[in-house]
């Protein structure tokens, strides 16, 4: 909130939610591969057409913020890779406490 004005806080997230947006489409695209007997109660129109062109205009759109804002997209990226090292350590804490 003190970086700038209402804009710049949304492209600080918006590009990473385009991101994420096009991981978990591809996520949705593993996991039907890896696991196809599973029960389905919900069904993805054209699959997998649909999801592959959700995916590409999420990068699309990815890209375009990246471009466009440069600068927001970057902090964006940066306040979003900051989480790593907090997972790492976090992770190498709980791995410690659960061995006897």
């Amino acid at each position: 909130v003190l970086m700038g004005n209402f804009n710049q806080l949304l492209f600080f997230t918006g590009v990473v939610v385009w991101l994420f947006f096009g991981f978990v489409t591809i996520g949705l695209i593993i996991l039907r591969h890896k696991f196809p007997d599973l029960n389905r109660p919900y069904k993805v129109w054209f699959y997998p057409w649909l999801p592959i062109l959700f995916f590409v205009i999420c990068m699309a759109l990815f890209v375009n913020t990246i471009v466009t804002f440069p600068y927001e997209s970057l902090i964006g990226l940066c306040l979003t890779m900051s989480g790593i090292p907090i997972f790492i350590l976090t992770r190498k804490r709980l791995n410690n406490n659960s061995t006897p």
